[in-house]
């Protein structure tokens, strides 16, 4: 909640875990772990605050849109198919 906060601008709560993704890139020996959680915005307005420079855009999207998006970790993209499908 709070990293959404500072890099987004928004407030919510969490309503539900969903999954957490770990994987290790051997090329540049690095490990990530991703947390993935079901959020209400309760809250705050949109507002870029990312220092690293990684956030390009805050924007809400259709399946159809994510589904022609350039993203960063290409393999979350079947991960927001499924999770935006079955919360519909």
């Amino acid at each position: 909640m709070r990293e959404l906060e500072e890099e987004t601008g928004y407030l919510v709560e969490i309503v539900d875990e969903i999954m957490t993704k770990k994987r290790k890139y051997s090329e540049n020996y690095m490990f990530i772990e991703v947390h993935y959680f079901l959020v209400k915005l309760i809250g705050g307005k949109r507002k870029i605050q990312d220092p690293d420079n990684l956030i390009y855009d805050i924007a809400w999207k259709t399946i159809d849109e994510i589904n022609t998006k350039d993203l960063s970790f290409p393999e979350d993209r079947e991960i927001f198919n499924r999770l935006l499908k079955k919360r519909i």
